[in-house]
Order: C-alpha cells, then structure tokens, then sequence
C-alpha cells in the first residue's frame, strides 16, 4: 500500500491521499517529535480515498505521519 501527503511543507492542512490502500479499518496519526500523538483519525474504509488533516492548532515543526490499517503500522 501507497500513500502520499501533500503539501509539504503545511500551514493550516495536509492532505492524505489514500488511493493506493486496501478497504480496511485505518487509522492516520500525527506525532510529535517527542512521540506524542497530536491527531488521529480513523476510518472505516480509506481505499481510494482523500483525508484532510487538520493543523489548526498544532505547533510549527517536524511531525510523523503514521497510517495503519487494521492496527499494524503500514510500511
């Protein structure tokens, strides 16, 4: 499975493009650097899918984006 954040750099959203998953459970997190996780989404079904990613609020730095897909990280 493929998936791809734009923009890159962000200010107030971050698009995920979810076209590449499969149709199961996902849930999208945000962490911090620390390992703090900042957002989290999660959906029933991601497969071909866009999810917004809101930023309002999040402080400016560097954050991980981790999608996984019926609670196992995806590589």
């Amino acid at each position: 499975p493929a998936a791809a954040l734009f923009p890159n750099p962000a200010q107030n959203e971050v698009w995920i493009d979810l076209s590449g998953m499969s149709g199961a459970s996902s849930t999208i997190r945000m962490i911090e650097l620390s390992g703090a996780v900042v957002r989290q989404i999660t959906m029933e079904n991601a497969a071909g899918s866009f999810q917004r990613l809101d930023l309002h609020g999040v402080a400016s730095g560097m954050y991980f984006v981790q999608i996984l897909q019926n609670g196992r990280p995806v590589e």
